[in-house]
């Protein structure tokens, strides 16, 4: 199988910044680093080092009050007088202000502000992580993390469904639906572990144009490019996004827990949603204090005021409101939109076909 969007544009953008020239400071870029108020866990400033490239423009004034530790700090171009990042209608220059870094790498223009430590993170070409608390690749070093590819979810108890990142919901749904086809299952789980292996790497990441606002923990994720993440909590998850077309956008946002789980492009997690251990197709939706948990939602369908657990929930539009799923085999046909109601509460399997 082909290594697709998360193996292609963050793992292997991980791969390439390490595998590129660096430079260690100049005597005058130390002296301007500590005159700003930075520090180096050790005092050994040999540890940060400077991206080589025709483009690349570094300037320590762009890194200030903040402390640097690991083994290694690499930063492309920082600084310069164009702000590179618009916030709420406010435009910040990048740079490093005010947080502790370590074991990073820190892409061209940039920006990491007031966040409490980022750790064995990448941060691409014009991400911003700002008043965080822990950005982090948690484990052993070294370690690789899947971020939830190959995972395995339990349909209705009975149903085992081992997920990937670019997986569709028509995939999905024959894997389900044909539990005694062991050579399309053989085929699927083969499909699924070649995919895990190209995803996986040591470094949360951070992809380029995404952005991470006031979040207490992202550990151990794949962060899409364009995704904005505000006010949530992401552990062990991939989120997939898309900076080129807004309606791929992802964004979850209203103190939202995400862990364990895949969310694919322009989908939105809002108000307090709970996603664990389940899937999230493309454009679907949790809102409203919904939960979704060891569950796969069709695209463009969503869930509000609700929980959907250990299901199979959509094909097309389907809208789940105030109610419980669980388990459930949900599947409305493309010319129908499903709608359960409010107050109900479905046990078994349905099929709209």
């Amino acid at each position: 199988m082909e290594k697709s969007f998360p193996a292609a544009d963050g793992v292997d953008a991980v791969e390439r910044w390490l595998s590129q020239s660096t430079r260690s400071l100049s005597d005058a870029e130390v002296v301007s680093l500590k005159a700003g108020g930075n520090i180096c866990v050790g005092g050994d400033w040999r540890i940060v080092r400077v991206r080589l490239g025709n483009a690349t423009t570094f300037s320590a004034s762009s890194i200030r009050s903040s402390t640097f530790g690991g083994k290694f700090v690499v930063v492309g171009s920082l600084g310069g007088n164009e702000c590179c990042h618009h916030v709420e209608g406010v435009d910040l220059p990048s740079g490093i202000y005010s947080s502790t870094v370590a074991d990073c790498i820190i892409g061209d223009h940039a920006r990491v502000d007031n966040t409490t430590l980022i750790a064995r993170c990448f941060v691409g070409r014009g991400a911003l992580i700002s008043g965080c608390g822990i950005v982090c690749m948690k484990g052993r070093r070294g370690h690789k993390c899947a971020f939830s590819n190959g995972r395995t979810i339990s349909i209705a108890h009975c149903r085992e469904l081992s997920v990937y990142a670019e997986m569709t919901f028509e995939e999905a749904a024959g894997i389900v639906g044909n539990p005694s086809d062991k050579a399309g299952l053989a085929h699927w789980v083969s499909k699924v572990r070649h995919y895990t292996k190209a995803a996986s790497h040591t470094h949360t990441v951070v992809c380029a144009g995404s952005q991470l606002i006031c979040c207490p923990r992202v550990e151990n994720a794949f962060i899409g490019r364009g995704a904005r993440i505000d006010g949530s909590t992401i552990v062990d998850a991939t989120i997939l996004s898309c900076d080129a077309d807004e309606l791929r956008r992802t964004v979850v946002e209203g103190g939202c827990l995400v862990e364990h789980s895949i969310i694919q492009h322009g989908c939105r997690c809002s108000s307090m949603a709970i996603v664990s251990s389940a899937f999230m197709c493309t454009k679907s939706a949790v809102e409203r204090h919904a939960k979704l948990i060891d569950s796969v939602l069709g695209p463009c369908s969503s869930a509000a005021e609700g929980e959907i657990s250990t299901s199979l929930v959509g094909w097309v539009p389907t809208r789940v409101q105030r109610s419980i799923l669980m388990p459930s085999l949900f599947i409305c046909s493309p010319v129908l939109v499903g709608t359960v109601g409010q107050r109900c509460r479905m046990d078994g399997w349905m099929d709209g076909w």
